[in-house]
């Protein structure tokens, strides 16, 4: 059969494509789905529900059939130093809105924003745009905090805060709730008002905070509470408060105020104690004038019901002999526990508690012995908790020595030479 060139050439090119195809391996076919795969599609849109505080970002996206991972940078220049993310696409065709909602934001101030859509075919970068946020006053309630303390607080003794809550307005404040956050080394007396609007953390283990739903308050108006703690130690003390509400709030700034009290040392014979519950343990410090801190913590679960324990800080006793060449004036210490307002003689808790004691070794010179000695009024026994062994180092501000017991007992810190093995400590009689 006699073809024409043209036609010769026609049929080569065709068997040709048939042998390439018929060499290809299953499944390596190309389609037309892989094609269309491209990275998305994104335009930053106008942002909306502005205000003083709060804005929507808007953005529309086409995923190109891909799981499209979309956000928001934004920022108050182009360098976006924050990013908003929007809901992740499952692969749509077709353009999408997306939002994402900001809020706390400065009033009267210009922000910068853009979106970004990214899937496994690339990322695209929308354009850049920006808002500014309303200055209108009469928008929100522009809620205040601050409070004050006792003068002059010593440790062991109750002191007063008084928190004063204010509402600036324009408008009026629902669902005022405050929050005190309570330095660890006080004792919770009373707050007023009392429960239930204002309520000690109590069932909060890890929590050492006073709640106070204050309902509403209208605007140019306050509200006071008072709150009564007992210092457990000497030092600064740091109380917190923030209070907030429904509305937005133009002032953001002005919502919690902290105030350091220095708490003086309590004289010989004061007193500091704490209340314990089964759910809530605690710490009782006591630092003398001396400079000799002894603290007892009282770890939760200790108590079977609540209870109040004290740690006093009695006089320097007699001289007591110790054999016929020594004696000592021991410094006594009391814990007691009272449950219902009666003293419990004798008592036990029921998880360990700790105590620890902290000193400027220069208190205690190179012939002598700090020791803290445990004396126990029902069985007559006495027990060395603590002994300073560290004599001869360079330590300037002293070191901290820990014991567990079970029993809250009378404790004397004795400074004895050295070369005296061992302390008697007597009954202490108070």
């Amino acid at each position: 059969m006699n073809l024409s060139p043209t036609l010769r050439r026609t049929l080569a090119l065709l068997l040709s494509i048939t042998f390439c195809i018929a060499g290809l391996p299953s499944g390596s076919y190309p389609v037309a789905a892989t094609a269309l795969a491209e990275a998305p599609q994104a335009s930053t849109e106008p942002a909306t529900g502005i205000t003083r505080t709060a804005a929507i970002l808007n953005a529309i996206v086409d995923p190109r059939g891909l799981p499209t991972t979309i956000i928001f940078e934004w920022g108050i220049d182009p360098t976006y130093d924050f990013t908003a993310t929007a809901p992740l696409t499952r692969g749509e065709n077709g353009p999408i809105p997306v939002q994402s909602v900001l809020s706390d934001l400065l009033p009267g101030t210009t922000y910068y924003y853009r979106v970004i859509a990214g899937n496994r075919t690339g990322t695209t970068r929308g354009a850049i745009r920006t808002f500014t946020t309303s200055t209108d006053q009469t928008e929100g309630a522009d809620l205040t905090v601050s409070q004050t303390d006792t003068l002059f607080p010593v440790a062991g003794r109750p002191m007063t805060y008084t928190i004063i809550v204010r509402n600036n307005g324009p408008l009026d404040a629902t669902g005022v709730t405050l929050v005190d956050t309570l330095p660890e080394s006080i004792s919770f007396g009373s707050v007023s008002p009392t429960p239930p609007t204002c309520q000690f953390a109590i069932y909060e283990p890890d929590e050492n905070n006073i709640y106070c739903a204050l309902g509403t308050l209208a605007a140019r108006t306050s509200r006071i509470i008072m709150l009564v703690v007992t210092p457990n130690r000497a030092g600064t003390i740091t109380n917190t408060v923030a209070v907030r509400a429904e509305q937005f709030d133009p002032n953001r700034f002005n919502n919690t105020a902290s105030i350091a009290t220095p708490v003086a040392a309590a004289p010989v014979g004061e007193s500091v104690e704490i209340q314990v519950t089964p759910e809530r343990g605690g710490v009782l410090v006591l630092t003398d004038t001396r400079g000799y801190t002894v603290s007892v913590t009282i770890p939760r679960g200790a108590v079977l019901k609540p209870s109040t324990i004290t740690l006093t800080d009695l006089p320097e006793g007699p001289t007591r002999p110790l054999n016929a060449d020594w004696g000592f004036a021991g410094r006594a210490l009391v814990l007691e526990t009272f449950q219902d307002g009666v003293v419990q003689p004798g008592f036990i808790i029921e998880r360990a508690a700790t105590i620890s004691l902290s000193f400027d070794t220069r208190l205690v010179s190179d012939t002598e012995q700090l020791r803290l000695m445990s004396y126990d009024p029902n069985e007559r026994r006495t027990e060395l908790i603590w002994k300073d062994d560290t004599r001869g180092t360079f330590t300037i501000t002293g070191h901290i020595g820990r014991a567990r017991f079970r029993r809250l007992s009378e404790l004397a810190l004795v400074q004895l030479p050295r070369i005296e093995p061992v302390a008697y400590l007597p009954r202490i009689v108070r």
